[in-house]
């Protein structure tokens, strides 16, 4: 069974309705509470005063995520809170387990059965292809001089390893050092 890989790509998305407004949340189990932009904050929730919010959150890569406040969510049954992220852009609000495990409380046991995979095989994919079907494009550089960018973060856990790979590849003289012209 071959399943197309943009079905990975489509976000579950809930609607909730919170102060009359209704918005369309994005279900990620991965996030341990539930957020939305200060933009989506201001936009349709201004009124409500925000608390500081003593959590501390941080993504994948170790970057700390900078929290604008927190405000309380009521309904009849439960108070969930709903964390505003100070960031540069809007995004879809993010559905955390927090409020999951509130008013979905059955949705861990969805994964609590035992999942068999019997066969790993290799993806087939024509490595021969070097351009896309029906598409030509050329590629004009302007400069021959290199672009200098800051570096990504790397996962303090990684920064050795990391370290040592790059001190390796200067060995083999496969990269050599710099001077970031500025």
């Amino acid at each position: 069974m071959m399943i197309a890989s943009s079905r990975f790509s489509k976000p579950c998305l809930v609607e909730v309705q919170v102060e009359g407004i209704n918005l369309n949340m994005e279900i990620d189990c991965g996030a341990a509470v539930t957020v939305i932009s200060l933009e989506t904050y201001r936009k349709y929730f201004k009124n409500i005063e925000a608390t500081i919010c003593s959590s501390r959150l941080v993504v994948v890569n170790g970057q700390q995520l900078k929290i604008f406040g927190d405000v309380f969510a009521n309904n009849v049954q439960h108070q969930v809170t709903l964390i505003i992220l100070d960031c540069s852009r809007s995004f879809v609000p993010l559905f955390g387990r927090n409020w999951l495990d509130a008013f979905y409380p059955s949705w861990r046991s969805t994964f609590g059965n035992v999942i068999s995979i019997n066969t790993l095989k290799k993806t087939e994919r024509n490595l021969e292809q070097k351009h896309a079907l029906g598409f030509e494009a050329d590629l004009v550089l302007r400069e021959e001089r290199p672009i200098f960018r800051k570096a990504y973060d790397v996962p303090f856990k990684l920064r050795e390893k990391v370290i040592e790979h790059l001190d390796s590849l200067e060995k083999q003289n496969v990269i050599s050092p710099i001077q970031a012209q500025l």
